[in-house]
Formats: structure tokens, sequence, C-alpha cells
């Protein structure tokens, strides 16, 4: 996704992106981030409990944040909360962040989102949008043909 810098939100427990913001390659991704949580939590507000996030989530608003509004939060460096603290509870809790690696590789080089058809942002964010609205689809077709089997029955 060079050049340009997307915002994607998910939710890993039902294998949807919820959210996206697609922006120039030089915006700044952490500037706003607070806004794009609030607007994750309004589209989906009785979901949204956990934040995962790569270093872009790792700043002083972002986790102010986390804390002020309750949320469950893994940015780069981790927290979990206090009653969560056993291993297999870790264990567990990161491979959600896992999960989300995989959605994205997987609208990268399934959807091809990783090349932009040409060098005007507003096609090409047209051109992402589409490409979630396509993922999003066949994993809604997915879940009702293969129900809860389905990431097994299609890798």
């Amino acid at each position: 996704m060079r050049g340009y810098q997307p915002l994607l939100a998910a939710c890993v427990e039902i294998g949807l992106f919820v959210n996206s913001r697609f922006q120039h390659g030089n915006a700044n991704t952490q500037g706003d981030l607070v806004t794009f949580i609030e607007e994750c939590r309004k589209l989906m507000p009785a979901r949204i409990k956990t934040v995962r996030s790569d270093s872009a989530g790792y700043n002083h608003q972002v986790v102010n944040h986390c804390f002020k509004e309750h949320l469950n939060f893994t940015i780069t460096a981790d927290h979990i909360p206090e009653e969560q603290k056993d291993a297999n509870a870790v264990i567990h809790f990161h491979e959600k962040r896992g999960e989300m690696e995989r959605m994205i590789g997987e609208l990268k080089s399934h959807y091809n989102m990783d090349h932009f058809p040409c060098g005007q942002f507003s096609a090409n964010s047209l051109y992402f949008a589409i490409g979630i609205f396509a993922f999003n689809l066949v994993q809604l077709l997915k879940q009702h043909y293969f129900g809860k089997d389905r990431r097994t029955k299609m890798h």
C-alpha cells in the first residue's frame, strides 16, 4: 500500500473490517487515531472492547484514551488487564493481533490492495473501499456456507 497510509479496523471475532480511512502516505496516522477509534466504537458499540495497533498507536493520546474508556489495548508495548495476566490469557490476547495481520495480508494479496490502479487519490480511495467491501462480502459468504469452520475449510 505504498504512497498511502490507510487505517483499518477489524472485529477479528467475526472476521470483518468494520471501518477504514484512506489517507495520503504523508498523513500523520497518530494525530487522528483517537477519533478513528471512537468512529469504530460508534459503528459497533457492543463489540469494541480492545484496541490493537501497530506503532502508530504508540502515543499518549491513544494510551490515555484507552485507559479513560476502560479499553484493553496492545500497542507495540502491551497492556493486559490485571485479571488477564496468566500465560494462557496473554497468548490468547496476542493471537487476535495475529489474526488482524492475517486479514490485512489476505486483503493485500487476494484482493490486490498492495497496488493501486492509478495516481489519483480519489480513484484509489474508491478502489480501496471496493476491495474492503469485496473482502467482507466473501467473509460473510464463507460464514453463511461454512459456519464456524470457515477458516479451516477455505485455507
